[in-house]
């Protein structure tokens, strides 16, 4: 445990080298030097042009527009060079680490300086099964006072929930919940901890409009979340509890990102992994926690695509089906943003309807996609075909006997396996909509009657 710790800190913030640094001395190549000489040239030749009659100017000018022409070439050659020397490097710190200089592109390094011994951190450290005990006391004992709001399926939630040492206070009423801090303030005193109030936040809902009442812990007042917003895993929530302004700055970020990528003078093979390995892990938890139709998600993926085809060199008529397809006959290892998105909806919606927990099991939780697709059905879907393929069961291909070809079914699957087969559905499904419009292509599509033509799925290493 003290060694993750101290290897995360050093890679967060570094390590700060001890003594003076020594200062290069540069020098000045053959260009370099011509440059300086042509524009000493040309200062000269303004200072000439400034004092020389009618019969000398019209000749300077044309020395000096020489002179110009002499500079811009070299000078265009200057940024060549050193363009080519920039992307040189960017592609040998990029081979020797792909996944820290994704983490070096996409976000500023740690200004702070891990100053502590790798002894000091081991000797304040805290046993977390004995931390999480202390906490789960804490939130058994606030339980009393209040009994927690009552949701519309019928089922009453705890009145405190607790991630580690972040804590979620709900109650019905203002009273209950001061109850309910002044309870939680008692405890956390006895066990020689305290609060941070400015750290917190409070909100207040009556008949759906949010009030401006706030509450104190400790003495102290506690920030409402219309002062300031506050990011709890990964999600904002500020005093308007709606998802379009943070669906606008995802999209801004998704912008930033593939700028980035763009502006990195990588070659367009790196730019797509980067964009597989590195950009679509990362959007998609902001799709998963916010309330992303499904319109949206296809905007987004349309920027992603034209990037994707400006990075592998193909033309922008180039059909999204190519580019992310698994039917086609030469298959690309990229993964389509909707794809994902259709995945991951479906993926929460078995997590919240077949959890272990009664009390997240009962609550029902609606998962909004829009109008045009919708998430709870389109789970039913994929399960029809699975307890229809339980019937039929396993068909033997050519001369195979039977039972020589397996594939998991539904009736013996668990929990995780169910997950499993439904999400493969989902993106058989996808891919069967792609068949479905390459079938329209007259060009692009005519691979679809390539009867002896065999597909390749390339890997990163064939791009």
């Amino acid at each position: 445990m003290t060694s993750i710790i101290y290897s995360v800190g050093k890679d967060r913030f570094g390590v700060v080298p001890q003594g003076k640094q020594p200062t290069k001395q540069g020098h000045s190549n053959r260009r370099q030097k011509k440059i300086k000489e042509l524009r000493g040239h040309l200062r000269r030749l303004k200072k000439r042009y400034k004092v020389a009659n009618e019969n000398e100017r019209l000749p300077l000018q044309q020395l000096r527009k020489e002179t110009r022409e002499k500079l811009k070439t070299l000078t265009r050659a200057k940024t060549h060079r050193r363009d080519r020397k920039k992307k040189a490097k960017e592609r040998a710190t990029f081979t020797a680490n792909p996944f820290q200089y994704m983490k070096r592109l996409f976000g500023a390094r740690g200004s702070g300086k891990l100053e502590n011994s790798r002894e000091e951190v081991e000797e304040h450290l805290i046993s977390v099964v004995l931390f999480a005990a202390a906490m789960n006391l804490i939130v058994k004992s606030v339980e009393k006072p209040s009994r927690g709001p009552l949701l519309s399926s019928g089922v009453r939630q705890p009145p405190v929930r607790a991630f580690m040492d972040d804590m979620t206070v709900t109650a019905k009423t203002v009273i209950e919940g001061r109850w309910s801090l002044e309870e939680l303030e008692r405890m956390i005193k006895w066990a020689r901890m305290k609060f941070k109030p400015n750290k917190s936040r409070s909100l207040i809902v009556r008949k759906g409009k949010v009030q401006d009442v706030t509450f104190e812990l400790a003495g102290e007042k506690i920030p409402t979340v219309g002062e300031k917003p506050v990011k709890c895993l990964g999600k904002k929530f500020d005093a308007t509890l709606a998802d379009m302004v943070n669906m606008g700055e995802v999209q801004v970020q998704l912008v930033e990102w593939l700028t980035k990528i763009d502006k990195s003078g990588l070659p367009g093979r790196y730019k797509a992994w980067i964009y597989q390995h590195g950009v679509l892990p990362r959007i998609l938890w902001p799709l998963l926690v916010y309330e992303f139709p499904l319109s949206k998600v296809e905007a987004l993926e349309r920027m992603i695509s034209a990037c994707l085809r400006r990075w592998l060199g193909v033309p922008r008529s180039f059909s999204s089906i190519g580019l992310y397809s698994t039917g086609t006959k030469l298959q690309l290892p990229m993964k389509a943003l909707t794809e994902e998105y259709k995945v991951t909806k479906t993926r929460q919606v078995m997590t919240l309807r077949d959890s272990k927990d009664a009390k997240v099991r009962g609550a029902k939780v609606k998962i909004r996609t829009g109008r045009k697709w919708k998430a709870e059905e389109a789970v039913k879907e994929p399960e029809t075909r699975l307890k229809h393929s339980v019937i039929v069961g396993v068909t033997a291909v050519g001369r195979q006997g039977f039972g020589m070809t397996t594939k998991p079914r539904w009736d013996t699957a668990n929990e995780k396996g169910r997950r499993e087969l439904v999400q493969q559905q989902i993106r058989q499904m996808e891919e069967e909509s792609r068949n479905v419009k390459a079938v329209g292509m007259k060009q692009q599509g005519s691979w679809l009657n390539w009867q002896g033509a065999r597909s390749r799925a390339l890997t990163w290493s064939e791009i």
